[in-house]
């Protein structure tokens, strides 16, 4: 082979190295953007955590005055705060300190001066659902209703055509009281009826309602969950789901969203519930 002419099968050898580490270099490049974006999704969800978890479990703090915990007070507490928390005890949320919580505007901590304040670098959307369990475990036979409390059974076919055990009960949620009386059709407990306590225990013409059904009391709006239907003593409760506030930005849909779901209880005059708080966060 004379200088400066080069061969098909040099050109050819040069050629499928030159394929070969492209393919190397692509697959490295590659390999390394998944790990940048599981290292992003992890350290997404580390902060959620970590802010979530000062929620639940911290009362927050303000330097107004001579300071304090009470910073969802007024609105010299709420300019002042140092510290964003939730927590009336341990893993119990305060509504006080919930309803101060809002999106935008000055009247109350909005999220803007919250993201400040927790010192996040993410953004959030926060859903704090309450899931009221309403207890159901006394019972009683239709049509033979107990004298105390006196209870009048509704008057309709779904409840004439019920299983002969009834069971109610009484509970107080958001402030408000309720009664109740949960019933069964073909051995599966499926249908609540409940109304305020200013009725008494008169259930004559109150609604019925059944799994996935919204209802609207004192102007809370619930969803009927669940029946308890599981185990030997089936019919002993009713779940319940009531969103009390969504706080933080709209879900930005072109990134990488993380879901995480948190717990505690939530506290309000004269009750306390489970509140389950649905955390969605991204960069």
């Amino acid at each position: 082979m004379r200088k400066g002419q080069v061969s098909l099968e040099f050109l050819a050898s040069s050629l499928f190295i030159i394929i070969v580490l492209t393919a190397i270099l692509l697959d490295s490049a590659d390999y390394v953007g998944q790990i940048s974006e599981r290292n992003d999704r992890a350290t997404v969800n580390l902060e959620a955590r970590r802010v979530t978890e000062a929620l639940m479990t911290s009362a927050g703090r303000h330097s107004y005055g001579t300071g304090g915990t009470d910073w969802e007070r007024n609105q010299d507490t709420i300019d002042s705060v140092e510290q964003v928390g939730l927590a009336q005890d341990h893993y119990v949320i305060d509504s006080e300190k919930l309803n101060s919580l809002s999106t935008r505007g000055t009247e109350k901590l909005n999220y803007t001066r919250f993201r400040e304040v927790a010192g996040i670098e993410n953004q959030y959307r926060f859903e704090f659902i309450l899931t009221p369990i309403l207890n159901t475990e006394k019972e009683f036979t239709r049509t033979r209703p107990p004298r105390n409390p006196s209870i009048k059974e509704p008057e309709n076919d779904q409840y004439r055509s019920s299983g002969n055990r009834v069971g109610y009960g009484q509970e107080t949620v958001q402030g408000n009281t309720y009664r109740f009386l949960t019933t069964s059709h073909n051995g599966i407990y499926d249908t609540l009826y409940m109304i305020d306590s200013s009725r008494g225990w008169d259930f004559t013409t109150a609604e019925r309602y059944t799994e996935g059904e919204r209802l609207v009391k004192n102007g809370d709006r619930f969803e009927v969950s669940s029946f308890d239907n599981a185990g030997a003593k089936t019919g002993d409760l009713v779940v319940l789901t009531h969103q009390v506030k969504t706080v933080g930005s709209a879900v930005d849909i072109s990134s990488s969203v993380t879901k995480l779901n948190r717990y505690a209880a939530y506290s309000t005059e004269n009750s306390m519930h489970p509140m389950r708080i649905e955390v969605l966060s991204w960069q």
